[in-house]
């Protein structure tokens, strides 16, 4: 991982620096200030780890003799905007006039014309750095003009070059992001994901991202809310922001959930019929009653019969 302070074996850039013309110069009489249209450069190093990985960057900003102070807001500017872009902080200011003295300026060798070429050679030379980024300051007032120019200096080549118009330092401070951008595009970070149990449900800003394990592939800067979770175990929820080319490794280990006590169940017991019995036809003791109700019916129809078929005694006449 990229620290936030340059490498000093890298970033010997404060011994010498480099000097160019004016890229927008004010057109003023020839011979009379000439002499006077001079470069100065204030040179801050930083990790670029958005262009390339483990990488030094030279900052080096060009002005006019005479307002020193204009181009220390610029860099401080510039320096704020790449720290925001790269989320590596470079070398502060103040640490740079430690070092070079007031306003950190130092006058240098003109390279004129300031060819690409030039510039690679003398970056190579003084810098001491893998890539060099030239501001080239061509005018201050209400319009600030800035060439920013990056070069490959392990190569001699431009890697971009782009050219600005600022409303004053207010315009700069809200348009440097967009030119951040332009020179340093951001390069995916990867955030690997891995633990127990697997197969648990990976989700980024409530988007379901796959399952545990995995490795992901997101934007740099963009805050993302990260949740894992499983039905057995407990979730993990957190925030992440990942950086410019760099992996992120997270371990997880999710926690059981614990066993629900069951509750007592308090309902009264329900009450069933009681099972029907035996029809009373099938019972032994119906047929007893029944057969003994047939015998005494029986007994009974005998006598009577018997009654009626005794002897008929003749009816007794008057005698008269």
């Amino acid at each position: 991982m990229l620290s936030s302070a340059p490498n000093v074996s890298f970033c010997r850039c404060f011994e010498d620096v480099i000097m160019m013309r004016v890229l927008h110069p004010v057109r003023l009489k020839r011979g009379l200030f000439s002499s006077l249209a001079i470069c100065l450069a204030v040179i801050l190093c930083a990790p670029a780890p958005s262009y390339a990985q483990q990488k030094t960057l030279g900052i080096a900003a060009f002005q006019v003799l005479g307002i020193k102070s204009k181009v220390a807001k610029i860099l401080t500017l510039t320096n704020a905007a790449y720290q925001k872009h790269t989320g590596t902080a470079p070398l502060a200011l103040s640490e740079v006039t430690k070092r070079l003295g007031k306003y950190g300026l130092v006058k240098l060798k003109a390279c004129d014309p300031p060819t690409v070429k030039c510039l690679s050679a003398k970056g190579k030379t003084f810098l001491k750095t893998d890539l060099a980024l030239f501001l080239g300051i061509g005018g201050f007032g209400e319009k600030i003009l800035i060439d920013f120019l990056l070069v490959d200096l392990s190569t001699g080549k431009q890697v971009k070059r782009t050219n600005k118009t600022f409303d004053g330092f207010k315009g700069m401070e809200s348009q440097l992001p967009a030119v951040m951008t332009a020179l340093f595009p951001p390069t995916d970070a990867k955030l690997v994901l891995e633990g127990t149990p697997k197969g648990a449900a990976v989700t980024l800003d409530g988007k379901a991202s796959g399952e545990l394990p995995t490795t992901l592939s997101l934007k740099p800067g963009k805050e993302y809310a990260l949740k894992i979770s499983h039905p057995k175990h407990k979730p993990y929820e957190r925030s992440i922001t990942m950086k410019p080319g760099k992996k992120m490794t997270i371990s997880i280990a999710l926690p059981s959930l614990a066993p629900v006590a069951r509750r007592p169940d308090t309902r009264p017991p329900e009450r069933r019929p009681a099972p029907a019995g035996e029809p009373v036809f099938r019972k032994v003791w119906f047929w007893a009653v029944v057969g003994g109700v047939v015998v005494v019916g029986a007994g009974v129809a005998i006598g009577v019969a018997a009654a009626s078929s005794g002897p008929q005694w003749p009816e007794l006449q008057a005698p008269f």
